[in-house]
């Protein structure tokens, strides 16, 4: 596994009785094979660039391998409450598939998801290999003036409970 930060990684390495790695620079340079498979598990929102994140992904992942993102569904929220002070991102259907594209990963299924103990979710598995189509709901292929919208009243609510404690 990968625990960003060196102290996060040596607690985990003592802790759980595995491979920790500090960054996925460290691991990439460990000489361990290709992976299979990538779990991506409410991380993609906490990175400063998505894109690179995933690009460094890619890297590490061998040719028929496949990487499994779930984030936070931002088209769920209907409250400023809901957004959390550390996710640095929000993604949408449209946009976790957006990012994933540029990062030259492409999809093979996205849909929406409740899972335990996290908020409503977007899960998606990607591949890198050629022939692959996206599965996307066709009613969620073109999600962005709706969440776009729902982020702009988020946004505006924010703001008006900021300036009401100002007064």
């Amino acid at each position: 596994g990968v625990e960003p930060g060196y102290e996060f990684a040596k607690f985990a390495r003592e802790h759980a009785g595995c491979v920790v790695y500090s960054s996925l620079a460290e691991l990439a340079n460990s000489g361990e094979p290709a992976f299979d498979l990538i779990v991506v598990n409410h991380v993609l929102e906490h990175v400063e660039n998505p894109v690179s994140f995933l690009l460094s992904l890619k890297k590490i992942l061998s040719k028929e391998g496949r990487i499994y993102l779930d984030v936070p569904d931002v088209s769920s929220y209907s409250n400023v409450t809901e957004l959390h002070i550390a996710h640095l991102y929000h993604f949408s259907v449209g946009t976790l598939g957006v990012a994933s594209e540029k990062a030259g990963l492409r999809p093979v299924a996205i849909e929406r998801h409740c899972p335990p103990r996290h908020p409503r979710s977007i899960r998606a598995v990607r591949v890198t290999g050629p022939g692959q189509e996206c599965l996307l709901p066709s009613d969620e292929a073109s999600d962005g003036a709706r969440v776009h919208a729902l982020i702009r009243t988020i946004n505006r609510r924010a703001w008006l409970s900021g300036f009401r404690n100002r007064l």
